[in-house]
Formats: structure tokens, C-alpha cells, sequence
């Protein structure tokens, strides 16, 4: 309890702390994964640039090859397949695939199945970055990324904090858990 002399720590500074550390773990994760590391990142940005080219929510009929030859191409400038998850015998090495049903397996081969709204908010930047190299523009998504991870930090101690009024710690608690939880700066990143 307080004394009466010093006033307590506020909260707010604290969980401000923790999503400047989050964050920069997450634009580190970023920043040293290759590109295309990050878990089904390929298929992911897949998403965002057919909303960028479609204009509208796409759905299973809508992959373009030449998108997938852009990634592909990239991830091959990457030696994706020397480090990449590729179902086994899909990928024959020195023949560079042409459409992702090359690479994975049938069922894995789009992530056009998820809820649109991450991919909704990543669509701006790819628009924003139309015509620049691929790479740049996975750069900019993968930031983009890491802000949006940092902003689950900061709802989850105002969550904590609603949940739990009455323990002030349990919001940093929280907040620290997610923004330090591998996993989470690793997909976030």
C-alpha cells in the first residue's frame, strides 16, 4: 500500500515500457528471420496482394499465378527451399515451381480460407508499395505486422485491467506474457 509520501508507479507507464521491448522484439524477429521464414508467409502475403489487385475480398477462385511467380521467384533469390517447410516430394530442386499447388500439398496451398480482417489492414501498405520490389514490400508487412503485435499488447492489459480492476499488476502480468512470449514475436515479427 501506498504511504501516503511516494505515489504508486502508474500502470500506464509500465505498460508502455513493456510494448516499446515487445515491439522491438517483434522488429527484430523481423528484421533477422529471411524472408519468407515466417510461418505460411508466403501464402499470407499472397492474401494481401490478391486484395490489393482484386479490390475486393477474394475467395478460393481468385489466386493469380503471376503473384505466386513473384513470390516464388523471391523465394527462391532466398533459398527458400533449402530452409523452408515444402511438403515432401512436391518441390524437385533445380525446377523453379510455378504455382504454390507445386510446392504444398493440396488443402495447404492458400491461406484464402482466413478471416480477412488482418489482411484488410495490411492491404493499404501493399497498395502503398504497388511496383516495388517484393522484398521491400514484405519488409513494409512485416513492420506493419509488428505494430499490430504491439497493439495486442496494449489491449491485453486493458482487457487484464477491466477483467481484474481490483489487481493492478495483473495487467502488466498480462501484457508481459504476450509481448514476451516467443511464439507471439516470432509470428508477430
Amino acid at each position: 500500500m501506498n504511504d501516503g509520501q511516494t505515489p504508486p508507479p502508474a500502470p500506464g507507464r509500465h505498460i508502455l515500457i513493456i510494448t516499446v521491448l515487445g515491439l522491438a522484439l517483434n522488429l527484430i524477429y523481423s528484421i533477422v528471420m529471411p524472408p519468407w521464414m515466417g510461418p505460411d508467409e508466403p501464402r499470407h502475403v499472397e492474401y494481401v496482394l490478391l486484395l490489393v489487385e482484386k479490390g475486393r475480398l477474394v475467395t478460393w477462385a481468385d489466386p493469380m499465378p503471376s503473384i505466386e511467380q513473384r513470390i516464388i521467384r523471391s523465394m527462391d533469390r532466398h533459398d527458400f527451399w533449402r530452409f523452408g517447410m515444402v511438403s515432401t516430394g512436391v518441390y524437385k530442386p533445380g525446377v523453379l515451381p510455378q504455382r504454390f499447388d507445386d510446392i504444398w500439398s493440396q488443402g495447404l496451398t492458400h491461406e484464402l480460407h482466413q478471416p480477412p480482417l488482418y489482411y484488410l489492414l495490411l492491404a493499404p501498405a501493399a497498395w502503398l508499395t504497388r511496383g516495388m520490389d517484393l522484398d521491400v514490400q514484405l519488409a513494409v508487412l512485416r513492420g506493419i505486422s509488428a505494430l499490430l503485435a504491439a497493439v495486442t499488447i496494449v489491449l491485453t492489459s486493458l482487457i487484464a485491467r477491466e477483467a481484474f480492476p481490483d489487481a493492478p499488476l495483473t495487467a502488466t502480468a498480462a501484457a508481459s506474457f504476450v509481448a514476451f512470449l516467443p511464439m507471439h514475436a516470432f509470428v508477430g515479427g
